[in-house]
C-alpha cells in the first residue's frame, strides 16, 4: 500500500485575520495546522486531505457552508493553485 501525503495550504487574506486556523476552527468547525509548524506565519492553515472517506466528505461539506457566508460575513474565499 502507498500513501501519497496531500495537504491544502490555506492563506486568511483578510487584514482582521491574524490567525487562520483559529478563524476556520469558529467560522467553519474545520481543524488545520498553523502555519508556524511549516516555517510560514499565522495567516496559513495546512488542511489534511489524506483521511477516511467519511472525514474528508466532512471537510467539504464544511468548507461549502463556510464559502456559502461568503457574502453575509465579508469572506473572500477563492480557489488558487500555487505551483511553487
Amino acid at each position: 500500500m502507498v500513501l501519497i501525503a496531500a495537504f491544502a495550504w490555506v492563506k486568511c487574506k483578510r487584514e482582521e485575520d491574524k490567525n487562520c486556523t483559529h478563524v476556520f476552527f469558529e467560522e467553519a468547525k474545520i481543524r488545520g495546522h498553523p502555519g508556524t509548524g511549516f516555517f510560514a506565519d499565522n495567516t496559513y492553515l495546512r488542511l489534511g486531505l489524506v483521511t477516511r472517506r467519511h472525514d474528508f466528505d466532512m471537510l467539504i461539506s464544511r468548507l461549502e457552508q463556510f464559502i456559502s457566508q461568503e457574502d453575509e460575513n465579508g469572506y473572500c474565499i477563492s480557489p488558487s493553485i500555487n505551483n511553487q
